[in-house]
């Protein structure tokens, strides 16, 4: 770990822990929760593909972004793992964890297969014809 990572994990701390102090002293439960950036563990490396040329860097410079950490959608065996390695208790953890399924059975999440969400772009000619001029060389 880094100097600058090392500062960013122990604000990190700090105000999680100002956090959960603050939602005790005004009775507010907590959850655990799991930011994510890919579905699976496989997907890191497409990740970092997607940092680099977003940088206009190549995989193999030495300052592109590699992220740290878990950014997958985990299992509660592994967001356990996690909480009690960062000092926890279990009571803690089992209490958040309590919340958030009382959370997730209060909510009615209907979604309708076959339904378009993605707003509807107009490409421009140009780009529909090097798309046909050169969809033979593209690698699926």
């Amino acid at each position: 770990m880094t100097a600058q990572d090392h500062k960013a994990y122990s604000a990190l701390v700090k105000i999680n822990n100002t956090i959960i102090q603050l939602a005790e002293t005004m009775g507010i439960l907590c959850i655990v929760n799991n930011n994510y950036f890919h579905i699976f563990k496989k997907d890191r490396k497409a990740r970092e593909a997607v940092l680099a040329i977003k940088d206009g860097l190549k995989l193999y410079d030495p300052m592109r972004r590699k992220p740290a950490g878990k950014h997958h959608i985990m299992i509660a065996d592994e967001i356990i793992e996690i909480c009690l390695a960062n000092g926890y208790s279990k009571e803690q953890v089992d209490a958040r964890l309590a919340t958030n399924m009382a959370i997730a059975e209060r909510i009615q999440t209907k979604i309708d297969l076959g339904q378009t969400y993605f707003p509807n772009y107009d490409v421009p000619a140009d780009t529909t014809e090097l798309y046909e001029k050169h969809k033979d060389f593209l690698v699926e």
